[in-house]
Parts: structure tokens; C-alpha cells; sequence
């Protein structure tokens, strides 16, 4: 297993220690982990591009840390901390089940399928992190009660538009077996 995917790994080792320390009202704590972990995220990419270390195992994995960090994350700040809105956590919950099952599809059509990131779900994720972040700044520091909302509007758009273009992608290669 080459670094990159340790790395991985040790991301999603990190969710359930950030959870536990937002449960117990460590947001402090919980916000340094959570930095650790998009930091982890940042360096696993860069040194798989870099080595050439890219595996179809980091092609899941990183991706599904990612989702799983983001999707935790929302609904612990949301119905724990009230810090993120429920109709922005409904809005990335779903779009992460559309695509899901969009790409269960296309796994059981094609026999296998290739995750390639695209711009917008790079953009998306970046979005996420960052509300995450100002969620946790605004409840471990208290500085930017309201801040959230200014993020909400273009998360929400990029969420959306970034499902939209991953369903549209997927489409093409269905259609493209036929």
C-alpha cells in the first residue's frame, strides 16, 4: 500500500475521533482534527499525482472519505449545533444518494467504473469544506454567527450543478455501451 492511500486511510480513521469530540462539545478540538483531515486530503492528491502513485483502491477511497468527512459532518452541525441549515444538509444528502445510486448503475451495466473528478465536484467539495470550517470557527470561537449563509447560496448551486454534470457524465458512458 503506497503513502497516499495510508494517508487515505488515516482520513477516515479521523471521522469518528472529529465525531466524538463534537458530540462532547470539544469544538475546538474537533475543528483542529477536521483541519488535519482536508489537510490529509490536499496531501494524499498532490503526492499521488506527483509519485505517480495513483491506484483504482485511492480512486475509491479518497472520494469516499471525502464523502463521508463532508456528510458526517453536516448533519452532526446540523441537528447538533444548529450552526449549518437542514435544507443545505437535505440539499448535499441527496445529491450524494442520487449520485450513489447513479453510480451503482453504471457499475452493475458496466462491470466497472472509473471516478474522475470533475471541476465542479472538486469546487463542490471545497464549498463544503468551507462551511464546514466556518461552522466550526463559528461555535468552537464565536466570531461568525451568520457567515454560513453566505456560503449556503453557491454550495447549494455548486452541489447541485456538480450532481448534475456527474449524472450527464454517467448517462454518456451508459449510452456509450449501447
Amino acid at each position: 500500500m503506497n503513502l497516499p492511500n495510508k494517508i487515505t486511510i488515516l482520513r477516515l480513521m479521523l471521522i469518528p475521533v472529529f465525531l466524538y469530540y463534537l458530540k462532547v462539545g470539544q469544538a475546538r478540538v474537533a475543528f483542529l482534527i477536521f483541519l488535519v483531515a482536508i489537510l490529509s486530503d490536499g496531501l494524499d492528491g498532490y503526492l499521488a499525482r506527483t509519485r505517480g502513485q495513483k491506484t483504482k483502491l485511492g480512486s475509491i477511497l479518497d472520494p469516499t472519505a471525502d464523502k463521508l468527512l463532508v456528510l458526517f459532518s453536516f448533519v452532526m452541525l446540523t441537528f447538533f449545533y444548529h450552526t449549518i441549515p437542514s435544507w443545505l444538509t437535505w440539499v448535499v444528502i441527496g445529491r450524494d444518494i442520487i449520485l450513489l445510486v447513479g453510480f451503482g448503475i453504471l457499475y452493475l451495466s458496466l462491470g466497472s467504473v472509473e471516478i474522475i473528478p470533475s471541476a465542479w465536484g472538486k469546487m463542490t467539495t471545497l464549498l463544503q469544506f468551507s462551511v464546514v470550517v466556518i461552522s466550526l470557527v463559528s461555535e468552537a470561537f464565536r466570531p461568525y454567527p451568520r457567515i454560513i449563509l453566505g456560503l449556503a447560496y453557491p454550495t447549494v448551486a455548486f452541489t447541485i450543478i456538480s450532481g448534475a454534470h456527474y449524472l450527464v457524465r454517467g448517462s454518456f458512458c451508459l449510452l456509450r455501451k449501447e
